[in-house]
């Protein structure tokens, strides 16, 4: 039988927390890459920025528009009044998990408009109205 004393399990103890947690580090990481990348992520991100350019372009005196500066090839934008739905392009059906985002706008405003599977994006007031739309 193997027998160690107090330094040697000591060390040996040690060396297993390190592992541990060198392990623990490269899950966290794993994971985190795995989120970072995930098209529901990529989603809520062009729906939030949607959500934040609309509420400028409303405060912005007069009439304005923005382009979206990402591509955006691969996603369906659909806004009403209410929301804004973000939805992945796909082959088969529709895309099972959309992206909603909610808003509300002041009184009198409108918004609305769709957009498909274009490189770019459009917002742009006029008056008191928000539309989206592919850019020309």
């Amino acid at each position: 039988m193997l027998r160690l004393n107090k330094k040697g399990s000591s060390i040996l103890m040690a060396i297993f927390e390190i592992l541990a947690v060198i392990l623990v580090i490269l899950i966290t990481f794993s994971v985190a890459t795995e989120f970072a990348g995930s098209t529901n992520t990529q989603k809520t991100f062009y729906a939030e920025d949607m959500r934040m350019m609309i509420n400028t372009l409303v405060g912005t005196p007069g009439d304005a528009s923005i382009e979206y500066p990402k591509d955006i090839t691969g996603y369906t934008f659909l806004l009403t009044s209410d929301e804004i739905v973000v939805l992945e392009d796909q082959d088969e059906g529709t895309d099972p998990f959309p992206v909603r985002r909610y808003m509300s706008l002041p009184f009198e405003h409108s918004a609305s408009g769709s957009v498909k599977d274009t490189g770019t994006l459009c917002i742009k007031k006029q008056n008191k109205i928000v539309t989206i739309k592919p850019c020309q």
